[in-house]
């Protein structure tokens, strides 16, 4: 008979509410969020942190009282890259989304594990330009197509994210326009 394993793990140092959403990715990966971690030093209060387990990377907002939810997770099931979208509270509203990348497959599990840590991409209030728009603020940004409820991919579906790690997202910038764009690696 099938017998089911539990895992349980101990948020890091500076946990708040670690486990609040547990979010588990086609490859095993998972990804826990804790909107209320503080980094220990230098001590930064409820930037909050969105940990991926397995492949040791953390996703962590660069200011202070940011907590962060997990909005939306896609990862390519062959490559392992992966990019997701966080919310982010307790700041200023014109800042509190941001999108990161990552690739598990970087590094190593001991002196380079750094290089599999998720990279912010774009956070909302960011000036970006395109070949469409020349200058503009990003007000919102969202993953598309958002067609797996789980957020994860994994079912045959579309991905947000190619095998080279570049990234599908819609901006919603200055004008009122949404505008599709392809973040390159």
């Amino acid at each position: 008979s099938f017998a089911a394993t539990q895992l349980d793990i101990a948020g890091p140092a500076g946990s708040g509410a670690f486990g609040t959403t547990v979010t588990v990715l086609p490859n095993g990966n998972f990804v826990v969020t804790d909107p209320f971690f503080s980094q220990i030093s230098p001590a930064i209060s409820n930037i909050g942190a969105v940990h991926l387990y397995n492949s040791d990377g953390l996703l962590r907002a660069g200011t202070a009282n940011d907590l962060v939810g997990l909005g939306a997770v896609d990862v390519n099931p062959v490559t392992g890259r992966y990019t997701a979208i966080g919310t982010l509270s307790g700041g200023l509203a014109s800042e509190n989304q941001a999108l990161w990348t990552g690739n598990p497959t970087l590094g190593n599990d001991t002196t380079l594990r750094v290089l599999r840590q998720p990279i912010l991409r774009l956070r909302k209030g960011q000036i970006y330009r395109t070949e469409n728009t020349p200058q503009s603020l990003v007000r919102s940004l969202t993953l598309k197509p958002a067609t797996d409820t789980t957020g994860a991919g994994g079912r045959g579906l579309a991905q947000c994210i190619g095998a080279n790690g570049d990234v599908a997202v819609y901006i919603l910038g200055d004008r009122s326009l949404t505008e599709p764009v392809m973040l390159p690696p």
